[in-house]
């Protein structure tokens, strides 16, 4: 009796869609073309990241570029009135100050900024390695298709078995 309604439990909650890895059909051409999303995915992936962090440093860039401009002028006006007016040389320390303060702020947000990128990156690598890895379960689940050499497909944990009644995979456990 309660065999039987832990089965029907199961077969309700795959019925459902509720499993992540269900056992159902799955066709290589099914295969070829989740495999193919997820790697289209990844390179997308792959290619917002670098794009993000090139704009990153051509933002970093322009920043340190304004701050050396700025410094630039700052010191042919500060070796002019250094001659005349001594009282100017505190007004021009204390512009140094903040250009300086405004260029390690840019090399700062710069650095915080790519360490944001790559948290974010690898989250959404995670993410998409691990659909990675159900489209491989499914496969793994469903019998696996006959391919001429699947070998280089298989998890390194999985292995053909020859008495397998579907035909399927194993993973190694017996």
């Amino acid at each position: 009796m309660k065999d039987l309604k832990k089965k029907e439990k199961m077969e309700a909650t795959a019925q459902s869609g509720q499993s992540a890895c269900q056992v159902e059909k799955f066709t290589i051409e099914e295969f070829h073309r989740q495999l193919e999303e997820n790697t289209q995915a990844m390179n997308k992936e792959r290619e917002e990241y670098a794009k993000r962090v090139n704009q990153l440093k051509r933002d970093s860039d322009d920043q340190k570029d304004i701050a050396t401009q700025q410094e630039n002028g700052l010191q042919i006006a500060r070796e002019a009135f250094n001659a005349t007016i001594t009282a100017k040389l505190q007004e021009f320390n204390e512009k140094a100050r903040r250009i300086r303060d405004f260029r390690r702020k840019a090399t700062e947000n710069f650095l915080l900024g790519i360490a944001g990128e790559k948290s974010r990156h690898a989250k959404e690598n995670e993410r998409i390695s691990m659909e990675r890895h159900i489209i491989f379960e499914r496969w793994r689940n469903s019998g696996g298709g006959q391919l001429a050499d699947a070998s280089g497909l298989l998890h390194p944990g999985w292995r053909r078995t020859s008495n397998n009644e579907e035909g399927g995979m194993s993973d190694g456990e017996e």
